[in-house]
């Protein structure tokens, strides 16, 4: 019962998308592969959380644990890339985000 609503939520989000014009016009069968891509993680999704809601005593641990299995590890991951010739936004993030605990002379 729950796959088969996600996959109406799938079509339907698909639907919405092209209709208003936020995804490209494609063949039919980009779209299929498409829905099939999302309807897997719809399912993956729903897998992992009905297993964790197996696995634990009460719902509240269940909200706890289930961040934990969701998130990655790293929470920026796009912060630890090593970027040859930063533009004037990466310069400016890094210096938004230097270590603030030095003490400069004053």
């Amino acid at each position: 019962m729950l796959l088969r609503f996600l996959l109406v939520v799938v079509v339907a989000m698909l639907a919405v998308l092209r209709a208003l014009d936020r995804l490209p016009a494609a063949s039919f069968t980009t779209y299929l592969t498409i829905g099939v891509t999302l309807a897997l993680d719809a399912a993956a999704a729903l897998t992992l959380g009905l297993l964790t809601w197996a696995a634990v005593g009460n719902p509240s641990q269940a909200m706890l644990a289930l961040p934990m299995l969701c998130w990655e590890t790293r929470p920026f991951p796009g912060t630890a890339r090593d970027w040859p010739r930063p533009n004037r936004r990466r310069r400016a993030c890094g210096r938004s985000t230097a270590d603030t605990t030095r003490r400069h002379p004053s």
